[in-house]
C-alpha cells in the first residue's frame, strides 16, 4: 500500500499507539528514521494511507494507471497497450450489470478514449482490440467467457510510461511464448486500483419517488478519483479471483470496473498485473432510488453497501499478453516505439547472463519484425 511518512517524538507514546494500531506489521518497520532534536527524539515512520486517500500524480503515472472511456479504469501495459474490462468497451445498456452483459457489442475502437489519470489534458483514441482466444468466434449472442480485454492506441499513445506486465512465473530467459502465469494465494498482499466512488449512498426516497424530508437521499460520491487499499484474495481459481472488504473498510465499487490488480513480483523487481476489477455485489440501494432508462437495479450512486467484488485472472492469459505486446503493428514503422517497448519485454525475459541475453534478443526481435 502506499505510504506517507508523518513525524512524532518519542515522548508522545499514545499518539504513536494510536498510530501503530492501525499499520500492517511490515509498514510499522519500515522506514523509520529517528534523530535527537532540542525537543527530545523525534521519528519519522511509514504509515499506511487509509480510506482510500487518493493516488498522487506521481504515482497514477508510475503505474500507467488511465480512464476508459470517461469512466472505467485500466492500466498501460506499455507506451501502446491498455488492460481493462471487456465491458467497459461495449454498448451495455444504462445499469445493466458490469461483467455480466459482457456480450454486448463493443464500440468501434476510434469511438473508446484512453485519458491518462496523471494527466487529462492527454487522450487518445483506440485504434484496435485484441480479443483474447476464450472471447473470440462465440455464437452470436453469447456472453464472452472472460471480461477483459486489451485496447491498442497506435500512433495515438499517451507518451512514454514506466509501463508494468502481467505477474509470470521465474526464472526469467523465456521468450513470452513460453511464459508461465502465476497464481495469486490467499497469503498474498495486493494492492488494488480504482478511480470509483469514496462513499456509500444514504437516505431515501417516499413511494412516490420524491425525497424523503426525514432522511434526504445522498448520491455515492467521488467518482473520478484514483485510490488504491491493499487487500488479501480469496476464492482463487484458474480464471479469477475475489477481494472483499479489507481492515480500512476499503472495498472496489461502481466505478472501478477494468482496475488492475497490483503484486510484488516473486523476484522482487517491481509490481506486475494479476488481473482487472470485472463485477461487485452491492448489499443494498437508497429505497426508491430513481432507475435509470432501461435498468433493473439502481445506479451505482445509489448503491449502500458492497461486500466485494470479482476480478478477472490474468494467469491464462499471459502469453497472450505477451505475444500481442511484442507484435505491435506500429513497432514496424516506428524506431521509438521498438526503444520503449523492446526494453520493456528485455526486463521481463532477460537472464542477467550474457548467453540468455543474446538468445532472447533474437526471439524478441523476431517477434518485433515478423509478419506471421
Amino acid at each position: 500500500m502506499l505510504s506517507k511518512s508523518i513525524q512524532i517524538t518519542a515522548t508522545a507514546a499514545s499518539i504513536l499507539l494510536i498510530l501503530l494500531i492501525g499499520c500492517p506489521r511490515a509498514d510499522a518497520q519500515g522506514g523509520e528514521n529517528c534523530w535527537n532534536t532540542s525537543d527530545g527524539r523525534v521519528c519519522e515512520i511509514t504509515q499506511p494511507l487509509v480510506n482510500g486517500d487518493p493516488l498522487d500524480e506521481a504515482t497514477r503515472k508510475a503505474r500507467g494507471l488511465v480512464i476508459v472511456n470517461g469512466g472505467c479504469s485500466g492500466i498501460l501495459l506499455n507506451r501502446y497497450w491498455v488492460l481493462t474490462a471487456r465491458h467497459c468497451i461495449t454498448n451495455e445498456p444504462a445499469g445493466a450489470t458490469a461483467g455480466v452483459d459482457i456480450g454486448s457489442p463493443a464500440f468501434p475502437a476510434n469511438q473508446v478514449t484512453i485519458t491518462a489519470a496523471w494527466d487529462p489534458t492527454l487522450s487518445a483514441q483506440a485504434s484496435d482490440y485484441y480479443e483474447f482466444a476464450v472471447n473470440r468466434n462465440l455464437a452470436a449472442g453469447a456472453l464472452p467467457a472472460r471480461d477483459i480485454v486489451m485496447v491498442y492506441l497506435g500512433l495515438g499513445d499517451l507518451g512514454p510510461v514506466a509501463g508494468i506486465l502481467p505477474y509470470i512465473a521465474e526464472p526469467e530467459g523465456t521468450a513470452p511464448d513460453r511464459w508461465t502465469g502465476v497464481r495469486l494465494q490467499t497469503t498474498d498482499q495486493i494492492i488494488q486500483n480504482g478511480q470509483g466512488f469514496g462513499t456509500f449512498a444514504s437516505g431515501a426516497f417516499l413511494a412516490n419517488g420524491q425525497a424523503d424530508p426525514r432522511n434526504p437521499p445522498q448520491q455515492a460520491t467521488g467518482l473520478g478519483t484514483y485510490r488504491s487499499g491493499q487487500f488479501t484474495p480469496s476464492d482463487i481459481s484458474t480464471t479469477g479471483y475475489t477481494l472483499t472488504l479489507n481492515s480500512a473498510a476499503q472495498v472496489g465499487q461502481g466505478g472501478d470496473s477494468g482496475g488492475p490488480t497490483l503484486v510484488g513480483r516473486r523476484d522482487g523487481r517491481g509490481l506486475a498485473v494479476a488481473g482487472v476489477q470485472s463485477t461487485c455485489s452491492a448489499t443494498g440501494h437508497v429505497p426508491h432510488a430513481p432507475l435509470p432508462a432501461g435498468a433493473s437495479n439502481p445506479g451505482w450512486e445509489w448503491a449502500t453497501g458492497i461486500s466485494g467484488c470479482q476480478y478477472v485472472s490474468v494467469e491464462p492469459l499471459v502469453r497472450e499478453i505477451g505475444e500481442a505486446v511484442v507484435r505491435a503493428p506500429v513497432c514496424k514503422t516506428d524506431a521509438e516505439c521498438a526503444s520503449t517497448t523492446l526494453p520493456l519485454i528485455l526486463d521481463y525475459v532477460l537472464a542477467d547472463a550474457a548467453p540468455a541475453a543474446t538468445a532472447s534478443l533474437t526471439t524478441i526481435t523476431h517477434y518485433l519484425t515478423s509478419d506471421e
